[in-house]
């Protein structure tokens, strides 16, 4: 049956797992990705309802919005929740930049996108904005040709992931791509994973990134 990844505790043991460190060091999340995809194209990488995007029509969309991207600095997805999402985060790893995927309305984003370097979102969110305060790159509009992945250093920051809010205020953290290759190296591979749809826009993303790591 599918897993279905939803319990905090499991994500957070993983998390405390990799932040000890690996024995060896993990290949990034990024080319972990798009090495499945180019040695299995036509296999599904999300399935939403009767939506199927494979791993190769991932693979090219994702490098697509790498080369929109700026090269580094701090890229704000604000997409829907299913292919959109790993696209548009998938792509900001690939650009070399930290990645920050948030919810909420569009003053949310305008919220966000001024501290941020770029905002990706679609078309019909970005009409939704105004002036967002940063350049934005809508993810399902014309995107140019794929360009060479960045290659970021294993510490340099990766994803901001928000702690749940349950017991405390939510706070913000940094998952480095050293941490977040190695936690998600250590799920087990194969089979479907299902995404819990109440979770925050930034556990989506980690979710969806850890299972396609996992294959």
């Amino acid at each position: 049956p599918p897993l279905l990844v939803s319990q905090r505790r499991i994500l957070r043991d993983l998390l405390l797992a990799a932040s000890r460190g690996p024995e060896t060091e993990p290949p990034p999340v990024a080319s972990t990705i798009v090495d499945r995809a180019r040695s299995c194209p036509e296999a599904p990488a999300v399935r939403e309802d009767e939506r199927v995007l494979t791993r190769g029509a991932l693979d090219d969309w994702s490098a697509r919005i790498a080369a929109a991207l700026p090269r580094s600095g701090r890229g704000v997805v604000r997409t829907p929740a299913g292919a959109e999402l790993a696209a548009a985060g998938l792509g900001v790893l690939r650009a070399g930049a930290l990645c920050a995927a948030v919810d909420g309305g569009a003053d949310r984003a305008r919220e966000a996108a001024d501290q941020a370097d770029v905002l990706g979102t679609t078309q019909e969110r970005r009409a939704l904005l105004g002036d967002p305060g940063a350049p934005v790159v809508c993810v399902d509009g014309e995107l140019p040709a794929p360009a060479a992945d960045s290659a970021p250093a294993p510490d340099s920051a990766a994803l901001v992931v928000r702690t749940s809010g349950v017991r405390e205020a939510p706070r913000a953290h940094l998952l480095d791509h050293r941490t977040l290759s190695t936690a998600a190296h250590r799920l087990p591979g194969g089979g479907e994973v299902l995404l819990s749809g109440d979770r925050s826009a930034d556990r989506r993303l980690l979710d969806l990134l850890t299972a396609l790591v996992a294959g």
